[in-house]
C-alpha cells in the first residue's frame, strides 16, 4: 500500500489535555505544500453570525525566544 501524501493537509483534535480557560479548544498540526510542519491551536468563539474557530499557527521546532537576548541590544539602534 502506497503511503498517502500529506502536504497539504492539516488535522484539528479536541484538545483533551485543556486544563486552563485559555488554553487551547483545538490543537493539530498542518502540512504545508513544501512539506514544512506546523502547530496548530483553535479556541472556539462567539460572534456576530455564530461560533466560529480563530487561532495561531506556529512552525514546528521554531524555537525563536519572543524577547531578544540582553546581548542583542544595541545602544545605537534607534528604536
Amino acid at each position: 500500500m502506497a503511503e498517502f501524501d500529506k502536504r497539504g493537509t492539516f488535522t484539528l483534535n479536541k484538545n483533551d489535555r485543556k486544563t486552563e480557560d485559555w488554553h487551547a479548544d483545538w490543537r493539530g498540526t498542518l502540512i504545508d505544500e513544501d512539506g514544512n510542519e506546523f502547530y496548530l491551536d483553535a479556541k472556539l468563539r462567539q460572534g456576530s453570525n455564530g461560533e466560529f474557530l480563530s487561532g495561531k499557527v506556529k512552525r514546528k521546532g521554531d524555537m525563536t525566544p519572543r524577547k531578544p537576548a540582553a546581548s542583542q541590544i544595541h545602544d545605537s539602534d534607534p528604536f
